[in-house]
């Protein structure tokens, strides 16, 4: 019978009295039709979404009663919205990221730090089991397989050697996280060797395993005298011109023969103007 005076098109989707009998208040109130029907309805409190329910009444008795979804309304954002959005965003990005990769950085440095405590550690733990006596250096070729610091130095860590990894010739092979690897440095593998650190020569003056070694304790300052150092050359010794100049916020760390670390802007150990190693601070002694 509401047929006569509403049209129901999909289900509930929509409902619609006939315009010659609506007569609608704002948010609740009745529509008649005159001598027949009379239709009450209540939107809901959102005046800007005006659901409806609907119920025809003849003679005091409810027909039917209809939900009605009111019309949908866009509630995006406006241009200028967005682009107030897009401006905070843009601020709170050049604030934040500039401190997110400067703590990112400080992380590496610290991992960085820790590997080579560990190194200097290792030479101790060598020293102290071998009458005093440092490992010798190796051969630049990573050809040793004994008497060499990559050999000796992880088996007094207990880690494997050098000659084990299974990523020091293969630049594909990500090498996994470990005390040979310096988070902040880039270089891979270049089908010989891989070392992000290297061992300072000039401390025992051995070049080859063939050669003597000294005792930790006949070297004097050992605190100035350095041991290991970030290296840009991937090889296993190097000395002052092998220090990487750009790592770590431009510059490089070190550990000492004391077994202290420290880190050095770049100025401190390379000369830029005349493209050459300085060889001449005391807080860096490369020949004892």
């Amino acid at each position: 019978m509401a047929d006569e005076y509403a049209s129901l098109e999909n289900g509930i989707t929509r409902f619609e009295l006939h315009p010659t009998e609506q007569s609608f208040l704002p948010c609740h109130g009745t529509v008649c039709s005159p001598g027949r029907f009379r239709a009450s309805f209540h939107c809901c409190a959102n005046q800007h979404c005006p659901d409806f329910f609907i119920s025809f009444v003849h003679i005091g008795v409810i027909q039917q009663t209809f939900f009605v979804r009111g019309p949908k309304h866009n509630d995006g954002f406006t241009l200028i919205e967005l682009l107030v959005v897009i401006a905070i965003v843009g601020i709170l990005s050049s604030i934040l990221l500039p401190g997110l990769a400067q703590a990112k950085d400080k992380a590496k440095a610290i991992v960085c730090l820790n590997n080579l405590k560990q190194w200097g550690a290792a030479a101790h733990l060598f020293a102290a089991d071998n009458q005093d006596l440092l490992p010798r250096d190796g051969s630049v070729g990573t050809k040793s397989t004994n008497n060499a610091w990559y050999i000796d130095l992880p088996r007094a860590l207990g880690v494997p050697t050098y000659v084990e990894l299974p990523w020091l010739t293969n630049s594909e092979n990500m090498p996994e996280r470990s005390i040979w690897i310096c988070p902040a440095n880039t270089n891979r593998g270049t089908g010989l060797n891989l070392f992000h650190y290297a061992l300072n020569p000039g401390v025992n003056k051995t070049g080859s395993n063939s050669l003597g070694q000294v005792k930790i304790s006949s070297i004097p300052n050992p605190n100035a005298v350095v041991w290991m150092f970030d290296t840009k050359n991937n090889t296993p010794t190097g000395s002052a011109g092998a220090v990487h100049t750009n790592l770590h916020n431009r510059g490089a760390q070190f550990v000492f023969l004391d077994g202290h670390v420290a880190r050095f802007k770049s100025a401190e150990y390379y000369n830029f103007i005349k493209r050459e190693a300085i060889t001449n601070n005391p807080a860096l002694v490369w020949d004892p």
